[in-house]
C-alpha cells in the first residue's frame, strides 16, 4: 500500500517534466501567439476568406502558389468535413531545420462529418510557412 503513494506524486512529477519540456519556445516566439495565428488561420479558412489565409502565409510560401491555388486545395477538403464544430485541442512543438528555429502548431478540429488535425508551421517571422490537413 505505501509503495502505491510513491508511485503517484513519482508519475505525476514525471508527466509534469514532461509538459514542461513540450512548452519551451524558441526566442521570439510565444505560445499565445502561435496558438492564436493558428486558430486564426483555421478560423478564416472555415468561413472561405481565402484572401485572409493567403496574407498569413510566408513569402516563400505565397511565391509557390497563388490564392486561387491555396482556395483549390484547401476547398474540396473543407466542404468533405462539413461545418466546423468546435476546436477540439492545440499542441505546439519547437523544432529547427538548418539551423532555422520554427514552431509547429496541430490544431484539432471537430467537424460535422469527422475530425481534422492541422499540422501548421510557423517561422519567426510569426507567418505560415507550412500546411498539412489529416
Amino acid at each position: 500500500m505505501k509503495k502505491r503513494y510513491i508511485v503517484i506524486p513519482a508519475s505525476m512529477a514525471l508527466l509534469l517534466g514532461l509538459c514542461a519540456a513540450n512548452s519551451a519556445m524558441p526566442e521570439g516566439f510565444e505560445k499565445n501567439q502561435v496558438l492564436t495565428l493558428s486558430k486564426n488561420f483555421i478560423t478564416k479558412a472555415n468561413r472561405r476568406a481565402y484572401e485572409n489565409c493567403y496574407s498569413l502565409l510566408s513569402p516563400a510560401m505565397r511565391d509557390s502558389m497563388s490564392c486561387a491555388r491555396l482556395e483549390s486545395i484547401l476547398s474540396p477538403v473543407l466542404d468533405s468535413l462539413g461545418d466546423f464544430v468546435r476546436f477540439k485541442g492545440f499542441s505546439v512543438t519547437a523544432k529547427q531545420t538548418k539551423g532555422q528555429p520554427y514552431v509547429q502548431c496541430i490544431v484539432k478540429c471537430q467537424y460535422e462529418n469527422e475530425s481534422a488535425d492541422f499540422t501548421i508551421s510557423i517561422g519567426k517571422d510569426l507567418m505560415i510557412s507550412g500546411l498539412s490537413i489529416h
